[in-house]
């Protein structure tokens, strides 16, 4: 006989846990993707959830938005709200309310931050009475069917455009509506290697993209600034990472790939147009790592002693002006080494008076948010939200996009390491089974502080 909360399904006794999954599983392949938020709902009520909400972020990070007909679901700000909280450092955050306790659960596709789930439940959460007092068992639940919705709302938004029109909140030019559809995943991450990317004016881009591939062992990157900031941009970035992709596809190296991408951004716009770039290849099994830069601001190394230090790389004229990469040039990485790649559109953001944002504002900022642990997609958000802050009608598209390299499972989304039996071994006391970042060197602000700084520009109270 099934146990207490279980019920016989064809035979086999299913916990409420396996029955929400069983049932989302089961419904997801007709699945419209205007009925996600519905039967997520419904899934919910099966884990004694309750006024359960599905919030996605919208494209510029700054507000959790409501899907679905849900009455009296109001936007939470990123900033500010314990919703906001959840999605910013990637973990479940709990508030009581009457008759129970909210919980924010961060929805995550693999490392990309999507949204955040709402629901509230009782306080000895009765769905399951054989584990009802150990919360982290409630949480580890909540999360898992956080992780498979978030699988959801990416595969379904291929489907059909609730999804995506709920993410925007105000129109979409045409140049950055081909951006988007181009983009990869904003986030990947592992304990080897890291990927973050992130752009604006998100609702306005045109001529910045990047692109990445994660293999075995090689993993690439790419940065892209065309020329200018209207549709022949948006073209000319997307011909940049087809082209790119086409060429790593193949199996090309770094310098067959930028000597395609020239030769192919030269046929199609002429000689005075140009796209500057940046790729790299980094075999993250042994750290090793090779880089072109096609007239870009130079990529900065930060180690996780504190230090920081140029990326060494190969030179050559922006893609479309006769591009001819010199002799290869690689650098060999130390674990902990995380990788800044940016656009000339945050350093040259320009404040009212004229002042430049500069590159020693944004590497000092970064260092800081780094040696605070910060999640990296927020160390992101928190940049161009401070570049904004100096020029908020940006004159050009401004990108920024880390590679780490064995980072440990600090790199992981802290709400997915409560499912990892490598971190119940370290709760238990257990050597940890490889290495991870360095600690942060002795004064390094805590997050609050940063937040502090970027936000006010005073110093640091020690």
């Amino acid at each position: 006989m099934p146990g207490a909360g279980e019920e016989q399904i064809q035979g086999v006794g299913l916990s409420p846990l396996e029955r929400a999954l069983s049932h989302l599983l089961t419904i997801a392949p007709h699945l419209t993707p205007d009925r996600l938020a519905e039967n997520v709902r419904e899934v919910a009520a099966l884990l004694g959830g309750r006024d359960t909400v599905l919030l996605l972020v919208d494209l510029a990070q700054h507000e959790l938005l409501p899907v679905g007909d849900e009455a009296g679901t109001r936007a939470q700000p990123v900033e500010g709200s314990a919703a906001g909280a959840a999605f910013r450092d990637e973990a479940t955050v709990t508030e009581p309310v009457d008759g129970g306790i909210r919980r924010w659960i961060p929805i995550l596709d693999s490392a990309e931050r999507v949204g955040v789930l709402g629901t509230t439940t009782d306080v000895t959460d009765a769905s399951d009475a054989t584990d009802a007092t150990d919360d982290r068992a409630i949480e580890a639940r909540w999360v898992l069917l956080a992780g498979l919705l978030g699988e959801l709302v990416v595969t379904k938004s291929r489907y059909g455009d609730a999804l995506s029109t709920a993410r925007r909140t105000k129109p979409v030019t045409l140049t950055a509506e081909l951006r988007w559809s181009l983009l990869p995943p904003l986030t990947f991450s592992s304990p080897d290697v890291l990927v973050s990317g992130i752009l604006e004016p998100a609702y306005d881009i045109a001529g910045d993209a990047f692109d990445y591939s994660v293999g075995e062992p090689i993993v690439h990157v790419g940065l892209f600034d065309a020329m200018g900031h209207g549709l022949e941009a948006s073209l000319m970035a997307n011909l940049a990472i087809g082209s790119y992709r086409n060429s790593r596809r193949e199996g090309a190296d770094l310098a067959t790939t930028v000597r395609s991408a020239d030769r192919v951004i030269q046929l199609q716009f002429g000689d005075s147009r140009f796209v500057t770039g940046q790729l790299a290849t980094l075999d993250h099994h042994s750290g090793v790592l090779e880089a072109v830069n096609a007239g870009h601001p130079w990529p900065m190394v930060f180690h996780s002693d504190g230090t920081r230090t140029e990326l060494a790389c190969a030179r050559c004229l922006p893609l479309g002006l006769g591009s001819e990469p010199g002799e290869r040039v690689t650098t060999q990485l130390r674990p902990g080494d995380v990788i800044l790649f940016h656009t000339d559109g945050v350093s040259e953001a320009r404040s009212a008076s004229g002042a430049f944002f500069g590159t020693e504002r944004l590497y000092d900022l970064v260092g800081a948010l780094l040696a605070a642990r910060t999640r990296p997609p927020e160390i992101l958000r928190i940049v161009l939200s401070v570049v904004i802050e100096h020029e908020p009608e940006l004159r050009d598209d401004a990108t920024l996009l880390l590679l780490g390299w064995r980072l440990g499972h600090e790199a992981l989304p802290p709400a997915t390491r409560i499912l990892s039996p490598d971190q119940r071994a370290r709760e238990r006391g257990d050597p940890a089974p490889d290495a991870t970042m360095a600690a942060p060197p002795q004064g390094a602000p805590p997050p609050a502080a940063a937040r502090h700084r970027q936000r006010t520009g005073t110093p640091f109270q020690k």
